[in-house]
């Protein structure tokens, strides 16, 4: 890579946003030592939630959630205040968004429009101030400064601008700085012990679902490289080969509407072969085969629309090894293994 610049990233981005991506290595690296190879299992306590609500499938979408905000106000990153100003923000930026393109396309009803606009611009406004309590809570001040400027130079943008577009580029900048808050959040409760903190609110079988579609979407993604979403996506479009991958990671999919309508149609056709596959991928244990770049995929997955898609090829290279990852060779491998993967996400 020549004499590039190998903290380039730093100018573009948040300037620590490898300390999250190391703490989510470790986190990658204890589902490996998980017992029955990468099988995950839960506390007690939390085991009667889980088997009232085993149906995962419509959290593996990983969409920011009101419920998720509410985690967080459970283990003291948020006030109540703060909640109810962040779930105002994200619900107002989406429907801010939706009423500027029903005023691009049409010129009736004009004057209601605008003025729905009008309100909603009020409430973004106000929700950018929970947004930049949160940036002062970094305790980095160079990432403080890079959060507090781009939210700085967001609300500017709106008083200037009128009716504009909000970038995707604005929304993963709210969204990382959210997910660092509670990467800290979660370092100091480990560091102090307080193990409790939280344990209560976990218990929300929508939370902890969401928590377990998570950690099996991680696990598909170590052992497949693919996102458990995009398997689901395969299923319906009548791929057998993402029904085996996809149940030696989640069991309860077996009861997933188009599995089990695949499953009538082979015993109906006595279709051997698929149901001799379809319990050898139950059978098999989760991390029994590990995908080569499993953990630089699981990572990219998580931290590609939390501005990594900013960089260049070789900056995320560079980045990548400097927290601990051994991706693709660069440039002819990485970059295969980025168009592959991440040139359309």
């Amino acid at each position: 890579m020549g004499n590039y610049d190998k903290n380039s990233w730093k100018e573009k981005i948040d300037p620590n946003i490898d300390k999250p991506i190391k703490a989510y290595l470790i986190f990658l690296r204890t589902i490996y030592n998980l017992p029955n190879d990468g099988q995950i299992s839960v506390k007690d306590e939390f085991k009667e939630s889980i088997n009232k609500n085993s149906n995962f499938q419509s959290f593996y979408k990983h969409e920011f959630k009101k419920e998720m905000l509410g985690f967080h106000k459970g283990i003291g990153l948020i006030n109540e205040e703060e909640l109810r100003m962040l779930k105002n923000l994200l619900f107002s930026i989406n429907k801010y968004n939706n009423t500027l393109k029903k005023l691009q396309k049409t010129t009736t009803f004009q004057f209601f429009t605008k003025l729905q606009l009008y309100i909603q611009t009020g409430k973004i406004k106000m929700g950018m101030k929970s947004l930049q309590k949160l940036a002062e809570k970094l305790p980095e001040e160079e990432s403080r400064k890079y959060y507090i400027g781009k939210i700085k130079g967001f609300t500017e943008d709106m008083h200037k601008k009128h009716f504009f577009q909000i970038q995707e580029d604005f929304i993963s900048v709210a969204f990382t700085l959210i997910v660092r808050n509670v990467i800290v959040k979660l370092e100091e409760m480990s560091n102090t012990e307080d193990e409790q903190a939280g344990v209560e609110h976990l218990k929300d079988p929508i939370v902890l679902n969401q928590i377990m579609g998570f950690l099996y979407s991680v696990t598909t993604q170590i052992a497949h490289q693919k996102n458990m979403s995009d398997l689901l996506d395969d299923i319906n479009k009548g791929d057998d080969n993402s029904i085996y991958k996809a149940v030696v990671v989640d069991k309860t999919l077996i009861y997933y509407e188009p599995v089990q309508k695949r499953i009538f149609e082979a015993q109906i056709s006595g279709d051997i072969e698929f149901r001799k596959k379809l319990s050898k991928g139950i059978a098999k244990k989760p991390l029994e085969s590990i995908g080569q770049h499993g953990e630089t995929y699981a990572t990219l997955c998580l931290f590609w629309k939390m501005e990594l898609y900013k960089l260049t090829y070789s900056e995320i290279h560079y980045l990548l090894t400097s927290c601990g990852l051994h991706p693709p060779s660069y440039p002819d491998a990485f970059n295969k293994f980025m168009q592959r993967h991440f040139k359309q996400k």
